[in-house]
């Protein structure tokens, strides 16, 4: 078994090891210990009362006849944006490319009433020669038509814009274009 000088030897390093234990964190103590980080406060604003132009309104392509003159038209309510071509049979013909209505999108907060107000050009003018023009009107979708409405609970609302035109017999080819402007007043 153990000697009494294996006990001292023992007892003396129990004592030692228990002294240096308990002396470290008593020094840890004494001296003052800092930590510090930043955080950065942020928010994201979102400015309401704005309208704003996603798609054009577009008649896609169509082929004139030399001898007849015809109609274009594009229902702002038509979710499909199909086009309905009034002309004599071949005197006026869709070509490649696809035909949209125009969509506008706006933001305000719900159950805010918006007033509508637009501006629809007279004619589309030819943007390689503006002598030449074609007879255009326009229309808006049946929620902004009466010049209101109301933006429901998501605080986002659309405006469609549909219209037609008119093609003359002989009508000089070349992309048309003209600026319908349409406005809102957040009340």
């Amino acid at each position: 078994m153990w000697g009494t000088k294996d006990m001292r030897n023992f007892l003396s390093f129990a004592a030692l090891a228990a002294t240096t234990a308990f002396a470290a964190p008593v020094a840890a103590q004494s001296v003052p210990v800092q930590s510090s980080d930043n955080i950065e406060a942020t928010a994201l604003l979102i400015q309401p009362a704005t309208l704003q132009g996603l798609d054009n309104l577009d008649f896609g392509t169509l082929i004139a006849s030399p001898v007849a003159s015809g109609t274009v038209a594009i229902d702002a309510d038509d979710v499909n944006s199909l086009r309905t071509i009034s002309a004599v049979t071949g005197s006026l013909t869709a070509g490649a490319g696809a035909a949209s209505r125009g969509r506008l999108v706006g933001n305000g907060l719900p159950n805010q009433l918006v007033s509508i107000d637009w501006t629809f050009p007279a004619t589309l003018v030819n943007q390689d020669d503006p002598t030449a023009t074609m007879a255009f009107s326009g229309e808006l979708d049946s929620n902004a038509a009466d010049g209101a409405l109301t933006i429901g609970s998501t605080g986002v609302f659309y405006i469609y814009v549909g219209g037609q035109i008119t093609v003359a017999a002989n009508q000089m080819p070349g992309r048309y274009s003209g600026l319908v402007e349409v406005t809102a007043e957040f009340q």
